[in-house]
């Protein structure tokens, strides 16, 4: 009776689990995310390694912007599966958007275990596409002082033409950009449209030919894009340049 009633509770227990899991997600879904957040924080109390309770959190803050709150429920989940490439991945990333929001005295000091995470991604999972998007804008946006490198984005972005072609041609026309060196990128960018054809791919040229003062091509590459994905915001490209 007594290995009955340890079993009883032993199921019971996790069938609670999975309700509360459920309803948690299904308040986020219905944007009740403050209500989210009070489930999952009582779900993770009861059962601290429920990693689907502590994704989902980190998730929510995530999407608040709370880069804070959403770091320290992916620390946790990377404690728990330190070979994981996407928990070491989240984690990198918000605490790297984290650091962006605070002085940057403390700053400083986040740097180290954004880039320590996010190359530990990288190397957990050769084909992590995000990672190695986020690790190119770390290197481009720090100042070498603090470890900014072209170079090392150049090795990314590399790494990203094995993965995604697509991919690797936006990064190399961002990093060109970031040279200054207008053609070259606007090369990459064009081969990038061919590749893709995405709104993503013909915004990057747009954009490009906008920060050039190419007004007559920028309208035409909006005008071309919007024949292409139909994307309303092309079209209001157009007309503001008219």
């Amino acid at each position: 009776m007594r290995l009955h009633h340890f079993l009883y509770l032993l199921i019971f227990s996790y069938m609670s689990f999975g309700q509360d899991f459920q309803k948690a997600y299904q308040l986020q879904e219905g944007g009740k995310t403050n209500q989210a957040i009070k489930e999952l924080k009582l779900l993770i109390d009861q059962q601290p390694n429920n990693k689907k309770a502590l994704s989902l959190a980190g998730e929510i803050y995530s999407k608040q912007e709370n880069w804070e709150e959403a770091s320290n429920y992916y620390k946790k989940l990377v404690e728990l599966e330190p070979k994981n490439a996407d928990y070491n991945f989240k984690y990198g990333g918000s605490l790297g958007l984290y650091a962006k929001s605070v002085n940057k005295f403390k700053a400083v000091f986040l740097v180290e275990d954004v880039k320590k995470y996010l190359n530990l991604a990288a190397e957990l999972d050769s084909e992590h596409v995000e990672v190695r998007w986020a690790l190119i804008q770390l290197y481009l946006e720090l100042p070498s002082i603090i470890g900014g490198s072209v170079e090392k984005a150049k090795q990314y972005a590399k790494e990203l033409e094995k993965v995604s072609p697509v991919d690797g041609a936006l990064t190399n026309g961002i990093i060109a950009e970031e040279e200054k060196d207008f053609s070259t990128a606007e090369n990459y960018y064009k081969n990038a449209i061919a590749i893709g054809n995405s709104k993503l791919t013909y915004q990057k040229l747009v954009e490009l030919y906008l920060k050039t003062d190419q007004l007559q091509k920028a309208k035409e590459i909006a005008q071309k894009a919007y024949k292409e994905t139909s994307e309303k915001d092309f079209l209001k490209q157009v007309r503001h340049l008219n």
